[in-house]
């Protein structure tokens, strides 16, 4: 089965696991979304910041994966959404946030 019919049946990417686990390691509260489907990204993340939390959309994808088209459409539509594929896309995900809301 190609890893595009599996993420259309709600499947995680293989580094799904991972990704979820280093948000969580760098204090943020992680929801698991991948099953929601209709292009919905992989997590609803809340990033703890001096502000308080900032709620992100990410989607996770694999080293050479690629946006399905209704992820696409999703982020045509609402916008917003973040797209992380390893360790270093995470720590620049929230440092980025954590500096944009630091006051």
């Amino acid at each position: 089965m190609s890893a595009r019919v599996k993420a259309a049946l709600g499947e995680r990417d293989e580094n799904h696991g991972a990704i979820q686990k280093l948000y969580e390691e760098l204090y943020c509260l992680v929801r698991d979304m991948h099953a929601v489907g209709s292009g919905f990204p992989d997590l609803l993340v809340a990033i703890p910041t001096a502000r308080g939390k900032i709620l992100q959309l990410v989607e996770i994808k694999s080293r050479i994966g690629r946006l399905s088209p209704s992820q696409q459409t999703f982020i045509r539509d609402f916008g917003g959404v973040t797209i992380v594929r390893d360790k270093a896309d995470v720590f620049a995900h929230v440092e980025r946030i954590r500096e944009t809301f630091k006051r």
